[in-house]
């Protein structure tokens, strides 16, 4: 039910906890990179707050008609990435007041973003329960423009770009942990979207060959692997947790954020020799 998730993603303190939630429960949500978002309302929210039509119009424009009830709306598309957004605020709009369709926030670091519908009652009552800026935190209304809702919705935190929350920085690269000085690399599009070879790169970069230690998210625990193992160890975790490498003498670091960037950095001057691989042997 989608109070109860939620309830669930209100309850959750840690934000990668949160994600992993979200990850590990996507038929609960609307994704931005759905192809036929229509359909999922009408399956997901249809038989509660009504169905939702839609048809391209035939002056082929690019434009969609939404119809909800005895509502209608245009939507014009504009061959962008922000198409699917603005597909998907208008079944906010025209929606409204029988639901409240929402954006995740803890999902906006991925390339797919979640979405969530209740209604205005269920709403109030997650709110009485967890209090207006703890839903606010997790949860982005659409009421605003299109325009408005892109820019605080989306926008970029003040933070420097991959900054540790305070207490993950307690690691052995934490006191040499500068984000704004690192060179971050894409190595992951979202959950199960890996891109590999960057990420090989990073770590023939900043890792010599030996035994390396990774830990995941806020675990305390620690996983010791090859070198050349590494990629195999993290790529299910990627955009799951923030990942933290480093080598056996704790002068080379490997941070993986949960938005799927990931940067290096050495304290010794080591540079690596030979080519970088372009693969490393299955597991």
């Amino acid at each position: 039910m989608p109070l109860h998730d939620a309830e669930m993603i209100c309850s959750i303190q840690a934000e990668d906890g949160v994600w992993a939630y979200i990850v590990d429960h996507p038929q609960s949500f609307i994704w931005s990179d759905d192809e036929e978002p229509t359909r999922t309302w009408n399956r997901l929210f249809g038989e509660h707050f009504g169905t939702v039509r839609d048809e391209l119009e035939a002056d082929g424009a690019g434009c969609q008609q939404l119809s909800f009830r005895d509502r209608s709306t245009t939507v014009q598309s504009k061959c962008d990435r922000d198409d699917r957004f603005r597909l998907l605020h208008a079944f906010a709009s025209i929606t409204r007041p029988e639901s409240d369709f929402r954006l995740c926030r803890d999902s906006t670091h991925s390339s797919d973003v979640a979405f969530l519908a209740l209604s205005s009652e269920d709403w109030d009552k997650l709110e009485s329960q967890f209090g207006t800026k703890e839903v606010a935190a997790r949860f982005h209304s659409m009421e605003s423009s299109f325009e408005e809702f892109m820019e605080s919705g989306f926008a970029e935190s003040e933070a420097p770009k991959g900054t540790l929350s305070p207490e993950l920085t307690n690691w052995e690269g934490g006191s040499t942990y500068q984000p704004s000085k690192l060179d971050y690399k894409i190595v992951s599009d979202g959950p199960g979207q890996p891109r590999l070879q960057p990420l090989r790169l990073l770590v023939h970069q900043y890792l010599e060959p030996g035994v390396v230690v990774v830990s995941f998210g806020q675990s305390q625990s620690t996983l010791n692997v090859d070198q050349k193992d590494v990629v195999h160890a993290v790529t299910g975790h990627l955009c799951r947790n923030t990942i933290r490498v480093s080598n056996a003498t704790r002068t080379g670091f490997l941070i993986i954020e949960q938005n799927g960037v990931a940067a290096g950095w050495r304290t010794d001057g080591w540079r690596p020799t030979g080519a970088p691989p372009t693969s490393w042997p299955a597991k």
